[in-house]
């Protein structure tokens, strides 16, 4: 018999166990709850901070598991999933694979982490309770940080980036991310609101889910607005009769507010000059709006009994119906559009875009427009009309434009017409001056049959403006779709070469620039399939696969079931899988730790007998893992000091202290010592120190650290570049020059490259000649010329943007073509050289050059191998002009000009301008009778009053002429008294 002081102990040894469950409970809320505040965890300081959090709450939760004389099973599909996700992000590091060794690290250690949260809150959730707490705790998360969000826009919450150019961000500060949170978040409310019978918990989840579905409309989020319509269709045909219903009325009462206060919500709390406060009253307003009409839905439809369904079908159909009355109302409701700068003391661009699909190609349209306009500034045009021709691929070009003018009929026409490759129109409507304003009152497309086209909308009563821009560009040919798809053909080509274990986490950002086909910056695949691919291959991709399978599986055991709440798990996780395919979610970790949460509360996957039998079924004693976790916390830990000191070292320097920035740089590497970014720091900053002290020690210390940076990030063009500049600066030119290759060869589509290229062989040319080793400097400025091969190949590669060179690579490519045509003549006090020939992306005009015609005329341009040939077949003036470049004041110049052939007549004229002081430095007309052998010399002395750095060169033609202008090259000289 048990004694009774027995039975005391024992319960309150139980009641000690329990506590200590519920505060590794209440941690762990915590820490699910805060993930998206701090900048949804995107940035390594916070993702550290995170680790070091959770690896700690978990050494809590193994040591409560001990103490139980419990033991972690492993007996589900996702269990090994989760496992294995680690192993294959390990296989990399292993085996020397890595794009990246430290991003390949970090990455690893998300998703350990990950998989410990999974762990801990697949234990917890089998307490019921305990799962309704854990989704309570998200469903407030979410509200709490779509709260922020509101508030951020209204100026009541000071946070970076809560809004960014009219679309609500929150603490993410990415508006998309936020809306695949909302929108995933909202499926979790919407099951617990159809799991409870309290009205006040109904009430709070109702409202809670509106809160989400507003913030998610004002996020302007494309992708997640095609989506949430599928989804909420595939949540409701898995729901129950009933909830079906609910589902319908939830949406279209939550819908009439948001759509009725569209417009001055747009306007007042998201735009920077509107009234944040009336814009938060017209946000609870809209809330009011919702929750009165749906506790009265609610009451009626708890009343209604099975039979009456019929009636509940029809009242939703004539609901619905309305809705969409609504909608094509608001979207029909138009006005004339008004631009009013009047009484403002600076410029500020109004403006707007409308899209025309239904033209043809090459084919004459006109378009009429009906205005109002007035200026206070007669210099000014009060407005601007564009016609931008798009193609197939989202390539835009301008094909028609006409500024306003003070004296003007209301009534214009202009006339253009469309190009082969068109496939819609794009046209902008703009005012941008102070004390300026334009109204259009109409706005028509013809065709050449006098036929309308289109009336074009101008401004709208109920929709903003931004809410139609975003509208107009779902598709896939917006430059938004379009660079998607190249993002993805290169994903597909980094896969193909690591196709087994893949290339590391964060191989994307190590990888992209070596394989980009077109001109773009991005550091993130949008898309989590893609991503995985490229990081860990077959094996990863397979792992994802398995991983929504089980997902699916137990969606569709849970439909059978009628499980609404595993239902609106299950279409939660499957939502922000498929924005995730357009999107880069997952780079946040808030955001796959949230996917893990849900998979660690979705009822489990069995392993199959036989597979059990074969001894996967298993269960693992806490302390191993203690073991694991310990110095991985160490680890992460250290991985803090170096990124704390890495700051702390840039803002010693940034103040002036160089020897406490030395200090803490050094510092940094020893506890982060695979981050290649400190290592080229580090090199750089022992390189000038030894060359000051003349310290070889500290010389050869620098070039360890080199070596170890290219070894842990050996695509990475920046530290390549800073590797060529450090063996350029010690002299080592052997291993300076191959560097500068390697960059351009990581990073073909980079102008940077050639940049770095070009002006590491020149330094190496220059100091060959000032050596008296003119053969060699003559070799060396040869390979320089082999860039512009290099550049056009990059440029074929491309379809649409093509590669613009920086005027530094421009200058060396001049200088070197110079010493190799004129081996004979020394170049002293040069200032700039221009040769015309140089048409890397044959496009008909000299690099960085531009055409400009005034009324009248049509420059037509021609390079050939020897020069750009300038015509013009219109009767008014136009001129080619070169980027800035800089002439000092008061300075006398040189001005050699050669041509390929002879001119006979006075139609061109060469000018130096100044867009600052006295506008015109120099103009001459060019005169065969001043020339000697196709070569003009001409001297001329800049004012004093201009600023270095905004000059120009400007080669005129006048027109009416059939000849043409045949520039070779054009050199300027200081004069020297």
């Amino acid at each position: 018999m048990i004694s009774k002081s027995a039975n005391e102990r024992k319960n309150k040894t139980g009641i000690k166990e329990k506590s200590k469950i519920e505060l590794i409970v209440l941690l762990l809320s915590i820490l699910i709850f805060s993930l998206p505040f701090f900048k949804g965890l995107f940035f390594t300081r916070e993702i550290l901070i995170t680790h070091i959090v959770s690896f700690t709450l978990s050494i809590l939760y193994l040591a409560n598991k001990t103490l139980k004389r419990e033991k972690i099973s492993f007996d589900n599909g996702v269990d090994y999933i989760g496992l294995f996700f680690i192993i294959v992000y390990l296989l990399p590091i292993v085996f020397g694979k890595w794009a990246n060794l430290r991003d390949a690290i970090g990455i690893t250690l998300r998703y350990v982490n990950c998989f410990i949260i999974y762990l801990m809150v697949k234990d917890y959730v089998r307490d019921e309770k305990c799962k309704d707490w854990v989704l309570n705790v998200l469903i407030a998360s979410g509200v709490t940080t779509a709260g922020i969000g509101i508030l951020g826009a209204a100026g009541y919450v000071q946070l970076q980036d809560v809004v960014l150019s009219n679309r609500m961000a929150s603490t993410f500060q990415y508006p998309n991310t936020l809306a695949a949170f909302m929108m995933t978040l909202l499926f979790i409310t919407l099951g617990k609101l159809y799991s409870t019978d309290k009205l006040w918990q109904k009430i709070v989840y109702a409202v809670s889910g509106f809160i989400m579905l507003f913030v998610f409309v004002f996020t302007y989020s494309r992708g997640a607005w095609l989506l949430l319509p599928i989804f909420v269709l595939l949540y409701m045909l898995a729901l129950a009769k009933e909830k079906k219903v609910q589902t319908i009325l939830y949406f279209i009462v939550a819908l009439i507010p948001i759509i009725l206060l569209l417009q001055p919500i747009t306007k007042n709390l998201l735009e920077a000059d509107g009234n944040k406060s009336q814009g938060l009253l017209y946000t609870f307003l809209a809330i009011g709006i919702f929750t009165g009409p749906y506790i009265l839905i609610d009451k009626m439809f708890t009343r209604i009994k099975e039979t009456q369904y019929k009636y509940i079908y029809i009242s939703l159909t004539s609901l619905m119906l309305g809705v969409v009355g609504l909608l094509l109302l608001a979207f029909n409701a138009t006005e004339p559009l008004t631009f009013d700068n009047y009484g403002l003391t600076e410029n500020r661009t109004n403006q707007i875009q409308r899209v025309v699909h239904t033209v043809q190609p090459d084919e004459e349209y006109l378009l009429k427009l009906n205005l109002e306009a007035a200026t206070e500034n007669e210099r000014q045009w009060p407005w601007r009309v564009r016609v931008m021709s798009i193609g197939a691929t989202g390539e835009a070009q301008m094909i028609a434009e006409q500024l306003g003018e003070i004296e003007q009929a209301s009534e214009i026409e202009i006339p253009f017409q469309t190009l082969a490759e068109t496939k819609k129109l794009q046209i902008y409507l703009t005012n941008t001056y102070s004390d300026t304003k334009v109204t259009f009152n109409a706005v028509e497309l013809i065709n050449i049959a006098d036929e309308s086209i289109k009336n074009i909308n101008l401004h709208y009563k109920y929709i903003p403006e931004s809410f139609i821009t975003r509208l107009n560009n779902i598709n896939m040919q917006d430059n938004s779709s379009s660079a998607r798809l190249t993002f993805y053909k290169d994903g597909f080509s980094m896969f193909k070469d690591h196709m087994v274990l893949g290339a590391g986490g964060g191989a994307w950002k190590g990888l992209y620039r070596q394989y980009q086909s077109e001109i773009y910056d991005s550091t993130e695949a949008h898309n989590y399939f893609i991503q995985t691919m490229v990081e860990v291959g077959s094996l990863g991709i397979i792992l994802l696969f398995l991983m929504i399978g089980c997902i699916v599986v137990t969606g569709f055991k849970a439909v059978k079931e009628k499980d609404t709440r595993n239902i609106s798990m299950t279409i939660a996780i499957l939502s922000l899988l498929a924005h995730s395919v357009l999107d880069f979610n997952f780079s946040y970790l808030s955001i796959l730790i949230l996917l893990w949460v849900f998979l660690g509360m979705l009822p489990q996957i069995d392993l199959p007998h036989q597979i059990k039998r074969e001894g996967f079924a298993r269960k693992i004693h806490p302390l191993l893992l203690v073991a694991v976790v310990i110095p991985i916390i160490f680890f992460t830990g250290f991985l803090y000091i170096g990124n704390a000191s890495a700051r702390e070292a840039a803002a010693y320097f940034k103040s002036g202290h160089s020897q406490e920035g030395v200090v803490a740089f050094d510092r940094a590497v020893k506890a982060d010592p695979f981050d290649a970014t400190y290592r080229i720091d580090m090199a750089q900053i022992l390189r000038n120190i030894s060359q000051q002290n003349q310290n070889q020690q500290l010389l050869l210390e620098a070039e360890e650290h080199l070596k170890k940076a290219i070894q842990y990030a050996p695509y990475n063009d920046l530290i390549l570049s800073q590797a060529a500049l450090h063996y350029l600066n010690v002299g080592q030119f052997d291993e300076a020059l191959p560097y500068a290759d390697k960059v351009i060869e990581v990073a073909p589509a980079v102008a940077n490259s050639y940049e770095i290229k070009t002006e590491i062989y020149n330094a190496v040319a220059r100091y060959y000649l000032e050596n008296n080793n003119k053969k060699q400097a003559l070799e060396t400025y040869s390979s320089i010329l082999e860039v512009v091969n290099e550049i056009r190949i990059a440029n074929n590669k491309t379809q649409n943007k093509k590669l613009i060179l920086t005027d530094k690579t421009i200058d060396q490519l001049n200088v070197a073509r110079y010493h190799v045509d004129e081996k004979d003549r020394e170049i002293q006090d040069i200032n700039k050289i221009f040769y015309f020939a140089l048409d890397t992306d044959e496009n008909g005009l000299t690099d960085n050059w531009k055409v400009y015609n005034y009324k009248d005329a049509n420059i037509i341009t021609e390079v050939a191998d020897d020069g750009i040939k300038i015509s013009n077949t219109g009767a008014g003036t136009g001129f080619i002009y070169s980027t800035n470049f800089e002439l000092k004041p008061s300075t006398k110049y040189k001005m050699e000009l050669k041509l390929n052939s002879t001119i006979d007549e006075d139609f061109a004229v060469i000018k130096v301008i100044s867009r600052n002081g006295k506008t015109t430095q120099f103009a001459q007309k060019l005169d065969m009778g001043m020339a000697a052998k196709n070569a003009f010399a001409y001297e001329f002395e800049t004012s004093e009053e201009i600023q270095s750095g905004d000059q120009y060169i400007r080669i005129d033609h006048l027109g009416n002429s059939e000849k043409s202008i045949d520039i070779n090259r054009l050199i300027l000289l200081e004069s020297k008294p």
